[in-house]
């Protein structure tokens, strides 16, 4: 297999930002991720959809998490059609890689642009400011949780007034009795909720 490099004249036009980057063999670059908190959530979903008596919410509640990345080597090369490109971990699982060009010098910066990418999927950002992404990364999280609290308020109200009409219901019921059994004359027998008329005994012929 033929290894290609990348030219002088490319190295030299970008020297800079390919300066920058080698200097970071050794730390970190992070990663931004979006994943769902509700395992199963599609199949609940569904079968909430099969189920008329089912109650469910609109779409999965999300959860943002970063993630944190070794850099163990540096290295220019070229992209499968021949672009040059400065790769990060190079024949590693997290690899990752940049066109080298004019835009390097925005690589690792936390911007609300490149967060947005990557919350969506894509795995070619990365951020070097790990403090700050986690500040904005816990801030999204932060507005899911108080969604999520919200709606955990409002289901503690819908419970707390189901709980009451079950408390008023029986009341009513016992209170019906209650007065069946106290109005009725001494000595008749009482059945409650039967219906009919209380027809009292009678010793005449």
């Amino acid at each position: 297999m033929e290894t290609k490099t990348v030219s002088a004249e490319v190295i030299g036009r970008n020297r800079k930002a390919l300066n920058v980057l080698g200097a970071n063999l050794g730390s970190c670059y992070f990663q931004a991720e979006t994943r769902g908190a509700w395992a199963g959530f599609e199949q609940a979903s569904l079968d909430a959809r099969a189920d008329k008596l089912s109650i469910m919410i609109t779409r999965e509640p999300k959860r943002y998490r970063i993630t944190d990345h070794n850099i163990l080597n540096v290295a220019t090369g070229v992209d499968a059609v021949g672009s040059p490109k400065v790769f990060l971990n190079k024949g590693q699982k997290d690899e990752v890689s940049f066109p080298i060009g004019a835009n390097m010098e925005h690589i690792g910066v936390v911007v609300d642009d490149a967060i947005g990418k990557a919350l969506n999927g894509d795995t070619t950002i990365i951020f070097s400011d790990g403090e700050k992404l986690c500040n904005v990364i816990n801030s999204y999280n932060v507005d899911e949780k108080n969604r999520l609290l919200a709606l955990r308020e409002q289901i503690d109200k819908m419970i707390n007034i189901i709980d009451q009409d079950i408390a008023i219901n029986k009341k009513k019921v016992n209170d019906y009795r209650h007065e069946v059994v106290t109005s009725a004359p001494q000595g008749v027998p009482v059945h409650p909720g039967t219906g009919g008329i209380i027809i009292s005994a009678t010793t005449e012929e």
